[in-house]
């Protein structure tokens, strides 16, 4: 058994922007599957937490020899607070509040056989003081190898848009997304 523990841990990287710090993780590796217990960590003014069972069969080759299991894999997830205004890439001016959670299975290291959900309980986003926020939860579901759109409502003063529909994950990776509404100008420019 290899057990892994990370207290007060930083990683900064000019691809992540402000850089990951405050990690806290403590994992295992036995058996040819990592259980990671519990990881938190601060990223910019997000809040993320996650545990999970991924077995080693569906990383990639690592520099040394472990045995590989295949098998269940589970992922436990949430972000809160994120400020969009973090992400490296995102247009200058974009700010907001974004929360999620992601409950994720496998039964083998397969997008195919992934199925989960991930809900957004805080879904706001401001572009030159115009706004879109959600009224209720939006929730993304994944099965059969795609993800659904089950919700997705944002109004504002920037206007209001609604997505709903499904993206393959696997093969083609099929998008059929419908999205409706009306959007100021000024939000556009």
């Amino acid at each position: 058994d290899l057990v892994l523990t990370v207290e007060d841990g930083v990683v900064s990287a000019p691809r992540l922007g402000a850089g990951a710090s405050n990690i806290q993780l403590r994992a295992r590796v036995a058996g040819g599957a990592a259980e990671i217990e519990r990881l938190t960590s601060q990223w910019g003014s997000a809040t993320i937490e996650a545990s999970g069972t991924i077995p080693l069969e569906a990383l990639p080759p690592l520099p040394v020899e472990i045995p590989r299991k295949g098998g269940p894999a589970t992922v436990n997830a949430s972000v809160r607070d994120l400020d969009p205004s973090t992400i490296p890439g995102m247009p200058a001016g974009v700010t907001g509040r974004i929360s999620l959670n992601l409950d994720a299975s496998a039964a083998r290291a397969d997008l195919a056989a992934l199925e989960g959900r991930l809900e957004f309980p805080q879904l706001e986003i401001a572009l030159k003081r115009l706004t879109l926020a959600q009224q209720e939860p939006s929730q993304i579901s994944i099965s059969s190898g795609q993800a659904t759109v089950r919700r997705l409502a944002l109004t504002g003063t920037a206007g209001n848009v609604n997505a709903s529909g499904t993206v393959g994950l696997v093969g083609e990776r099929r998008v059929d997304v419908k999205v409706d509404g009306a959007l100021k100008v000024a939000a556009l420019s």
